[in-house]
């Protein structure tokens, strides 16, 4: 009998199988279906887990919504997944909406909102765009005055942040609510803004850099003090996000001190997500995971590139005692990762041979530890040089070359006189040698390593009478690790 975890996992996995654009036609569908009222088995389900799947999808696609949605539109390009509990500038937590909303719609204009989400929704049904699209400005030509009355004055902030609290929203739903008013305040300049631009925006130079400078130029004067969102949304379409500081350097600035507003706000942007990414490394370090550390490393040892060759960083200025802290992080981070590497290596091949035929070689935890550390160094060394860890690169690599040559000058002795189990020990012990050094000193060492071993067994397999050298030879050949 199928539980329901199984139905859920087999729905997943055929979801996933669908092209993205049969995916987003099948959310349409269903998603209008039932905004006409139409019964549709596990809608919830299916609806929930196509959301997932396009959410995380890196093609856009576009959705039918529902009134809380096609509220929220404008604001999703700053949507951050999750409820962080830091606040910045140009980031609204996804999980603060469905409190705010439910605040709109019970609280602040019940009779209102229950309109408006019914005419959306027949919109919607029916597939309507432009009535839809009307419904919905209407609808903030109605709130927005209300949400600033409600945020006027203390004791009516207070109100709001008890009700919010009392829904279950995080404790940042406040500020977010600030930030989703002010986005919605300048909607129509944003909505201009990203028309001008490619969804995909390539090296930030030349006709693109200019392109989205005269969009910017036009935003400006609409945006006001919230010109940061029209950075951001700029910022978010970029390969390199961190190029976003050339429109400082763009606009004449010697240096970052002499940027001012409104690009000025690149630079800070631009450091903010270098930040982030610092803290998102120091987290997957802790947490064990390397599936994106390689990008992260990549993406921050860009970012403090290109910030230092593009912008004229006094040594004093606000820029660059920020982005000297970040690189002094980043590197003391990864040093202590780098120097843990050989005393890694040396607990792999610090084991001495089994006395006992049932013993075996190292845990599987201590050789996935050891790979993951190799790994790490990997990724690191392309960019040693721009975070100033050649020296800590180089000295680790010799501590862990000179032990690996004394573990396998002592392997290869030990496998010409091994008795069966200890021989199978050898041979694990050296694959694991192998794949360290294929690593971290190409595989042309590695050969070396292998053929060492391939000799070896033949001077073992010698020393055995005749009766038994056929089928051992073969035998012990198969174990001999291979590239």
């Amino acid at each position: 009998m199928q539980t329901p975890s199984d139905s859920r996992e087999q729905l997943r996995e055929y979801l996933s199988c669908l092209s993205t654009e049969k995916q987003a036609a099948l959310l349409a569908k269903i998603e209008r279906t039932v905004l006409r009222g139409e019964s549709v088995a596990d809608a919830d389900l299916i609806l929930a887990e196509l959301r997932s799947v396009i959410r995380t999808s890196p093609i856009a696609t576009e959705r039918v919504g529902s009134p809380s949605r096609r509220f929220f539109d404008p604001v999703e390009p700053f949507i951050v997944g999750g409820a962080p509990s830091g606040v910045v500038r140009g980031q609204i937590a996804r999980g603060s909406l469905s409190p705010i909303w439910i605040w709109i719609s019970r609280d602040l204009l019940p009779k209102e909102a229950k309109s408006y989400s019914d005419a959306v929704t027949r919109a919607l049904g029916a597939d309507n765009k432009k009535a839809a699209a009307a419904h919905v400005e209407e609808f903030y030509a109605l709130a927005l005055p209300h949400i600033g009355k409600a945020l006027a004055s203390q004791r009516s902030r207070d109100r709001v942040r008890d009700r919010l609290a009392a829904l279950m929203a995080p404790p940042r739903a406040m500020s977010d609510l600030h930030e989703i008013v002010t986005v919605l305040a300048i909607r129509h300049a944003l909505t201009a803004l990203a028309g001008k631009l490619p969804e995909h925006i390539g090296p930030f130079a030349g006709e693109n850099l200019a392109t989205a400078r005269r969009a910017l130029d036009e935003a400006a004067a609409d945006c006001g003090d919230a010109f940061v969102y029209a950075l951001l949304l700029v910022m978010k379409r970029l390969s390199e996000p961190w190029q976003l500081a050339r429109l400082a350097a763009n606009a004449g600035a010697g240096h970052a001190d002499a940027a001012t507003a409104p690009y000025r706000f690149a630079i800070m942007l631009v450091i903010e997500d270098t930040e982030d990414m610092v803290s998102a490394l120091r987290t997957e370090l802790t947490s064990g995971e390397t599936e994106t550390i390689g990008d992260l490393i990549e993406r921050i040892a860009a970012a403090l590139k290109g910030l230092e060759s593009e912008l004229d960083l006094l040594g004093n200025s606000w820029a660059a005692r920020k982005l000297n802290v970040i690189r002094n992080e980043v590197r003391s981070l990864l040093a202590a990762e780098i120097e843990g590497v050989p005393v890694g290596v040396r607990r792999l091949f610090e084991m001495s041979a089994p006395v006992e035929t049932e013993r075996s070689g190292p845990q599987a935890a201590d050789v996935a530890a050891t790979e993951r550390e190799v790994a790490l160094v990997q990724f690191i060394r392309p960019y040693a040089g721009a975070l100033g860890l050649d020296t800590k690169i180089a000295s680790a690599l010799s501590q862990v070359r000179n032990h690996i040559e004394r573990s396998i000058a002592a392997l290869l002795a030990g496998l010409r006189a091994a008795f069966d189990s200890a021989r199978k020990f050898y041979l694990l012990q050296i694959s694991h040698a192998v794949r360290v050094c294929a690593r971290l000193f190409g595989k042309s060492y590695a050969s070396a390593i292998v053929a060492a071993t391939e000799a070896a067994v033949e001077d073992e397999q010698r020393a055995r009478d005749g009766a038994r050298l056929a089928g051992g030879t073969a035998e012990a050949r198969s174990a001999v690790p291979a590239l």
